[in-house]
Parts: C-alpha cells; structure tokens; sequence
C-alpha cells in the first residue's frame, strides 16, 4: 500500500468515527454528483459559446442539416469538449447526436487547420476566442464557486 493510499484509509477511518458511516457514503456519494454537475455546467458553457460564435442555437447546431457554418461550429465543439472535458469521441458524438466516426473527421479538422489558409485563420481566431472563454469560465467559475 502506497502512503497516498494509507492517508486516504486514514482520513476515511477518522470521518468515519467523528460523523458516522452514513454520513461518511452520503458525503462522498455528493461530491461524486457534485463532479458530475461541473462536467455538465461546463459542457453546456462550451457548447453555448460555440453557437454564440457561430450565431447559431443549440437546437440548429444539434440537430438539421449540416453545411459550412454548422460543420465548423460543430467541429470546434468537439475539440474543447475532448479538451477542457476530456470526453471520448463516443461521448461527444452522443451529445452532439453525431456518429463517432463523424466526430473523428471533425476532430482532425481542427487539428490540421493551416494558419496561412485565409479561411482556416479565421476559423483557428475563432477556436482562441472561445477556448479564452472557456478557459476562464473554467477557472473563475467552475473551479472557484463549484
């Protein structure tokens, strides 16, 4: 057993005996929750910053039909969802009502994207705005106030 592992046993046992088992599982089971409420709140942020972007709704960026504008935004939603939430492409694809190969192209996309190319400028200038957003939601709000 590691001395990270005997700390946690530890700690786990002194909770225990000050507050009961109870409310030991009950307080683990809500930080659980509360890590899962963030990924969502964040989740939500990128993808309402990605349409802002855009200036697009969520509803037209989920679903109808794909072309330019959408392709782009959705291709970018995709990248700061595996970045800042490190979802796997079966996740994004989940969310994004995409098939994960889908995903994959749009990933790729951003990746090779070539900041010479006047249309692929404006697509990576876009991509910083909002990963500046993100980044600062991420610190400012998730990370301090949840």
């Amino acid at each position: 057993m590691s001395r990270n592992e005997f700390t946690i046993l530890e700690e786990l046992v002194l909770t225990i005996d000050k507050i009961g088992i109870e409310k030991t599982l009950e307080i683990i089971k809500n930080s659980r929750n509360l890590a899962k409420d963030k990924d969502i709140i964040l989740q939500e942020f990128i993808i309402e910053s990605v349409c802002n972007a855009f200036s697009i709704t969520k509803k037209d960026l989920i679903k109808g039909k794909s072309g330019g504008n959408k392709t782009d935004a959705l291709a970018i939603c995709s990248v700061e969802l595996k970045g800042h939430l490190g979802y796997s492409q079966g996740r994004i694809a989940s969310i994004l009502k995409k098939h994960d190969s889908v995903v994959s192209k749009y990933i790729k996309k951003i990746t090779y994207l070539d900041p010479n190319h006047q249309e692929d400028k404006r697509l990576l200038d876009k991509l910083d705005v909002i990963e500046v957003k993100v980044r600062d939601f991420k610190n400012n709000i998730i990370n301090k106030n949840l």
